[in-house]
């Protein structure tokens, strides 16, 4: 007697299962992609404006996911001279988070340009309030040491100095005692002579000053030494300083 071969019949739920998720990941994917950023989030700037990283970045008209390259943002930003670090991501949110590292400007050259704390030099056609004017040429060397030490300095502080001179120091016969000696002219009248190696004792000027004119009255103005070999700043007056030198032209013409 012959065998019955039996039916198998089509599972359509199966079937129906299978074909909605082919149809359904492709659709999901397209409709994702083709959504817009939502959010365009920005961090640590001070001196550049949203407007100017969001036009920079060309993504003023939040794009679609799909043509957005968040390399192509990072490298475009590190182009605006005022970036020292660009870090650019997207959260499940769709907010686009940039977070960028400044490079501070810390004063204008002899040339008028910006000098960064980075060592980069930009011209600037805007006038960043506050920032010291250099009067004179540095040696590269010394500059680059200048900047190092001078980056780390309170930004309160930096704003007090009106002009930086580079004024090393000489011997009677010609050699140098300090080739990185600076002189820094203060908006409040006073004179800070300094040197990289101890400009950090610099970031106490303002309450080295206070215990000056506790000691010797608001009108008298001078020299302060912050370039000691230690922790102590000496002060002089201007007018012991114009005393010295009349005895010092005095012994020489005798």
């Amino acid at each position: 007697m012959a065998k019955k071969t039996k039916k198998r019949k089509l599972n359509w739920k199966r079937v129906f299962k299978v074909l909605f998720i082919l149809i359904a990941i492709p659709l999901i994917i397209y409709l994702i992609i083709n959504l817009r950023i939502k959010r365009i989030t920005i961090i640590g700037t001070n001196n550049l404006t949203d407007l100017e990283i969001i036009n920079k970045a060309n993504i003023k008209d939040y794009p679609k996911l799909k043509d957005l390259k968040l390399s192509d943002i990072k490298n475009s930003l590190y182009e605006l001279e005022l970036v020292d670090n660009v870090e650019v991501k997207l959260n499940i949110f769709r907010n686009l988070i940039i977070t960028i590292k400044e490079a501070s400007p810390l004063y204008y050259d002899l040339d008028g340009k910006l000098v960064l704390d980075n060592g980069k030099k930009i011209a600037d056609d805007s006038t960043y309030l506050g920032l010291p004017v250099l009067i004179n040429n540095i040696p590269s060397s010394v500059e680059e040491e200048f900047i190092l030490k001078l980056k780390d300095l309170n930004k309160d502080i930096l704003s007090m100095i009106n002009e930086i001179e580079y004024n090393p120091s000489l011997s009677k016969d010609g050699k140098y005692i300090d080739d990185k000696r600076f002189i820094f002219y203060m908006n409040d009248g006073n004179q800070a002579i300094v040197n990289p190696v101890n400009l950090e004792k610099f970031n106490n000027y303002v309450k080295i000053l206070d215990t000056t004119i506790n000691t010797m009255g608001e009108n008298v103005k001078g020299q302060f030494h912050f370039d000691t070999a230690t922790n102590r700043v000496t002060f002089s007056s201007f007018e012991s300083l114009k005393t010295e030198e009349e005895s010092d032209i005095d012994e020489t013409e005798s």
